[in-house]
């Protein structure tokens, strides 16, 4: 790790005003840190790409990232609006955005914003699985279910592990039960 730190530092020499370059630092800082220190240190990196370039959206996804696992929702919200206003189709961004609305008790906006995203083509089973997480988060049942169902036809394996370690196939059989039908 320490490697790849002193690469991204020879790099930020060699382009000091490439937002990309302190974008990926920070990225790398944050994703792999073993302290706060660090961490730190990569969110002052992913600032100063923002700095360099206020509408780099992957940066603007990153300190939403890093504000949601504080609990800081409102900051995570503006960082994701802000990544979305640069970049409208950027879905990672869109689902976060739903996620942290959830997680604030923003329901009817979560879902709202999180039934515009579910038309999008090939979101692929992490993104289909945030927005599940919203629909069942916001007791969204027939949603969450058709939700999970849809994962699981992108990721046939059904093996895609969720935070319980728990596969879309038991997610969605769990739905069923709720439903109190069963899997046929």
């Amino acid at each position: 790790a320490a490697g790849a730190d002193t690469a991204y530092a020879d790099a930020a020499k060699v382009a000091p005003s490439d937002a990309e370059v302190f974008w990926l630092w920070g990225k790398f800082l944050v994703d792999s840190a073993s302290d706060a220190v660090k961490r730190e240190e990569g969110r002052r990196h992913l600032q100063k790409s923002l700095s360099l370039n206020p509408t780099h959206a992957p940066s603007h996804v990153q300190l939403g990232v890093e504000h949601q696992k504080d609990g800081q929702y409102d900051q995570a919200v503006q960082h994701f609006a802000r990544a979305i206003q640069a970049d409208p189709t950027h879905t990672t961004a869109r689902v976060q955005e739903v996620i942290v609305l959830a997680l604030s008790n923003k329901c009817k906006k979560a879902t709202r914003k999180a039934r515009d995203i579910l038309p999008t083509p090939k979101l692929g089973e992490k993104l289909l699985g945030g927005l599940a997480y919203v629909f069942e988060t916001c007791g969204e049942n027939a949603l969450w279910k058709t939700t999970l169902a849809r994962a699981m036809e992108e990721s046939p394996e059904g093996v895609m592990q969720l935070g319980e370690k728990r596969s879309y196939l038991f997610k969605y059989a769990t739905a069923l039960v709720k439903e109190q039908r069963y899997l046929e």
